[in-house]
């Protein structure tokens, strides 16, 4: 038996609703981002930024020198985590001095110390082939991105979740 039904309720599985609100096209679908979320602001780059948790103290601005706990992940490759610090931190990265990822270090300006933000970069704005920039992936992670990062026909667009441990 066919049964047809409106496109409001059709069930997306929740590992695919972070993907979908970073595209956009939740809103086309006529539904609003997971739990009532802000969206993400776009920065002239087309890297997108979205404040997880706000923080306070000193701000990150292009010439600082930070402390950060990252999680990397593909999205071409359905959130496949390639970066983790864990309970390690990167220590002393200078924002605009090439130290970190161009995309990462754009969505990080503005940050305060404390803060959570959601920042995805798109391929433009992420690794060169290889990888040069913090923060650098090993092992299994290396392998999930150079998968993307040597294979022409993929989206090599990234997602970092980063909290900002010290800014100096």
């Amino acid at each position: 038996m066919l049964m047809w039904c409106s496109a409001a309720a059709l069930t997306i599985p929740r590992r695919v609703l972070p993907s979908l609100a970073i595209s956009g096209q939740l809103e086309e679908l006529g539904m609003q981002t997971p739990g009532g979320e802000a969206p993400f602001e776009t920065l002239e780059t087309g890297v997108k930024i979205k404040t997880l948790r706000v923080g306070d103290g000193p701000v990150v601005r292009a010439d600082s020198t930070v402390a950060l706990r990252v999680t990397g992940r593909l999205l071409n490759l359905n959130g496949v985590k390639f970066y983790a610090t864990g309970d390690d931190l990167l220590e002393e990265l200078r924002v605009g001095v090439q130290d970190l990822v161009p995309g990462l270090a754009e969505g990080i300006v503005g940050a305060r110390r404390g803060e959570i933000r959601r920042v995805v970069v798109p391929a433009a704005r992420g690794y060169s082939d290889p990888p040069l920039r913090e923060p650098l992936p090993t092992g299994l992670g290396l392998n999930a991105l150079n998968s993307v990062l040597k294979n022409p026909r993929r989206d090599a667009s990234l997602l970092f979740d980063v909290k900002i441990l010290r800014i100096k």
